[in-house]
């Protein structure tokens, strides 16, 4: 089989892992640094296939346990070690790293983490960084996500008399760290661009 192509990659996912310890990261929707839960979710891609595991019907060093990976990522240290949101995403590919058999059969690792709490207009603020290995590269996804802002939508008479939703989602690429926590004034900024249309 022809493995390390994206339609035969075998992986391990986890999704949705919410961080048990005391956490106050990130801006909350008013720009106050405040408690607000994370839902943390990673997706690894091996170099091969883990047809051995499959074969013996048990673990082994060709795929990782994803309840141990999930054990980890709620051990995940408090915020206050964590900086800003690319720094949580290393923290959590070490939690990855630390999961046995380690970072050695990976050949990608995304991480995504999600603040539903971090919007004041929007269903989550949702970062997403990819750790490809072979050359190594990060790459990094901002995703403001269903933002909801009422407006006035059409030409006709009748549709300039109420507002109505309109849904935006917004994704940024090639950010640096500190720029992806920037999420409430770009929220800001579009809610302003709003205005001006209207």
């Amino acid at each position: 089989m022809d493995y390390g192509k994206p339609w035969c990659r075998d992986g391990v996912s986890v999704k949705n892992i919410l961080v048990q310890t005391p956490l106050t990261y990130g801006l909350d929707a008013w720009g106050r640094m405040k408690d607000q839960p994370c839902l943390i979710s990673v997706h690894l891609s091996f170099k091969s296939g883990f047809d051995s595991a499959a074969n013996q019907d048990a673990l082994d060093a060709s795929t990782m346990h994803y309840g141990l990976l999930s054990k980890n990522l709620r051990k995940l240290p408090g915020s206050s070690q964590w900086g800003d949101l690319g720094q949580m995403a290393r923290h959590v590919l070490e939690a990855v790293k630390q999961t046995p058999p380690g970072l050695d059969i990976l050949e990608d690792a995304t991480v995504e983490i999600k603040l539903p709490k971090a919007s004041l207009l929007g269903e989550a603020v949702i970062c997403v960084r990819k750790f490809d290995f072979e050359p190594y590269n990060e790459s990094t996804l901002l995703h403001l996500s269903n933002l909801c802002i009422p407006t006035l939508i059409g030409v006709n008479d009748n549709e300039r008399t109420a507002k109505q939703k309109l849904l935006i989602n917004v994704w940024l690429q090639g950010l640096s760290d500190s720029e992806c926590d920037s999420y409430v004034d770009l929220e800001r900024a579009l809610t302003e661009v709003r205005v001006l249309i209207v």
